[in-house]
């Protein structure tokens, strides 16, 4: 279930949802965004979505594997696995800029 269309980089969600697989390992993470973003992957797995108990208005993320290089002669490599995803700490100022936040969380260190 490959459903990253239609989300732009930028787009804000909220983690709402983390579907568990065998073994417990994290298949895809659900994000909840305003505004109607994600309308067409919400389309594509709305009766997977409806099945497993989750809101229809949610959108799957999965996650994503690379084979990089370790070294140069490129004969030593690691598999890196992830979900393409920022937390909202590191929104920007620059980026947050025009935007409208129900809430937010500032932690000085």
């Amino acid at each position: 279930m490959d459903v990253a269309d239609g989300l732009t980089n930028g787009a804000v969600g909220k983690l709402s949802h983390v579907e568990l697989g065998d073994q417990n390992r994290v298949l895809r993470v659900w994000l909840l965004f305003p505004n109607g973003a994600g309308a067409k992957a919400r389309g594509k797995v709305a009766g997977y979505a409806n099945s497993k108990g989750i809101s229809r208005e949610m959108v799957p993320i999965n996650g994503r594997s690379a084979t990089v290089p370790l070294n140069r002669n490129r004969s030593i490599h690691a598999k890196k696995n992830h979900f393409p995803l920022k937390l909202a700490c590191s929104l920007t100022i620059h980026k947050s800029q025009r935007g409208t936040f129900d809430e937010i969380v500032y932690k000085y260190s």
